[in-house]
């Protein structure tokens, strides 16, 4: 049974074929001191090739994606071209991500299973009998 009274508004496939990263910085972890979460984060490593395919893989949605997805305190932020703009994005090991150009803000998120090779935490988009 899905629940769509508490999904965001519909995501809508990435139109934005033509996305060219600039800048990926290392892996930020944003959580408590210790752990495996901050081992996992430590590790992971995007490239600029594997982020312009996560954000082909990527859906874009209306509004933050926050309830079909983990949240990690981890992050991985640089800087992208596309629709002829310069963004600023920022892309989280629970398989979100955001754009800021000026004032504003674009979400998106990946449920596409490729994407799981480039998070830390893949989604089930909050699916209890998901294997």
């Amino acid at each position: 049974m899905t629940l769509t009274a508490c999904q965001p508004a519909s995501p809508r496939p990435s139109s934005d074929d033509a996305v060219r990263v600039i800048r990926v910085a290392a892996a930020k972890y944003e959580g408590t001191v210790g752990g495996s979460e901050k081992v996992a984060c430590d590790g992971w490593h995007l490239g600029t090739l594997q982020v312009e395919q996560f954000f082909r893989l990527s859906e874009r949605y209306e509004e933050s994606p926050y309830g079909a997805f983990y949240q990690v305190p981890c992050s991985i932020s640089g800087e992208l071209e596309a629709e002829g703009r310069s963004w600023n994005f920022q892309i989280n090991g629970g398989a979100t991500a955001i754009w800021t150009s000026g004032s504003e803000t674009r979400y998106w998120g990946c449920s596409d299973e490729q994407c799981a090779d480039l998070v830390l935490l893949a989604t089930d988009l909050m699916d209890p009998d998901a294997p």
